[in-house]
C-alpha cells in the first residue's frame, strides 16, 4: 500500500515540472507580453510574409495553367485579348488573396506604417490591373505595369517576391 501513495506525489512532481520547463521555454515574457501578443522582428515578418506570398505565387501558376488548358490558350505566344482573360481570370484574384494573406501578419514594432504603405502599393496595383490589364499585360514607357511600384518598395524593405503582381 506504500508504493501507490509514494507514485501520487511523484506524479505531481512531474507535473509542477513540466509546468516549470513550459514557462521557461518562453510562454511569456518579463513584462507580461505573450507569444502571440509579441510583434515578430523584421526578419520573421518578412519570412512569413515570403511565405504567404510563395504560396499565393505557386498557386496562381497552377490556376493559370489550367486557365490556359481550360481555354485552349498558346501558353507561349497569348496574344494581347489572352493575357488580359488570363489577367483578370487569375492574376488578379491571387494578388488579392495574397494581400489578404499578408494583412492577417502582425508586421514588426516600429513598421507599421512601412507595411501598411507596402500593402496600400499592392491595392493600388489591384485597383490599376482591374481598370487597365492592358498595361499588366503589354506595358509601355508611358504606363508601366501596375505592380511596378509595389514591386521597389518590397524590394527595398526586402522581399522581391511579395511585390510581384499575383505571387
Amino acid at each position: 500500500m506504500a508504493r501507490p501513495r509514494l507514485r501520487q506525489p511523484l506524479a505531481w512532481v512531474a507535473v509542477a515540472a513540466l509546468a516549470l520547463l513550459l514557462l521557461a521555454s518562453g510562454c511569456g515574457s518579463a513584462d507580461g507580453e505573450t507569444s502571440e501578443d509579441a510583434a515578430p522582428t523584421k526578419r520573421q515578418f518578412l519570412r512569413e510574409a515570403h511565405s504567404v506570398c510563395y504560396r499565393f505565387s505557386k498557386k496562381q501558376v497552377r490556376r493559370a495553367e489550367a486557365f490556359i488548358e481550360s481555354h485552349g490558350l498558346d501558353p507561349a505566344e497569348p496574344d494581347q485579348r489572352e493575357r488580359e482573360q488570363l489577367i483578370a481570370a487569375v492574376v488578379i484574384p491571387a494578388a488579392e488573396e495574397k494581400l489578404e494573406g499578408l494583412r492577417e501578419l502582425q508586421p514588426p514594432r516600429g513598421d507599421e506604417e512601412k507595411v501598411e504603405t507596402l500593402l496600400r502599393a499592392i491595392e493600388k496595383g489591384i485597383r490599376d490591373a482591374k481598370a487597365r490589364p492592358e498595361w499588366l499585360a503589354a506595358p509601355t514607357p508611358a504606363h508601366e505595369q501596375p505592380f511596378e511600384h509595389g514591386m521597389e518598395l518590397w524590394l527595398e524593405y526586402g522581399d522581391w517576391l511579395c511585390g510581384q503582381a499575383g505571387g
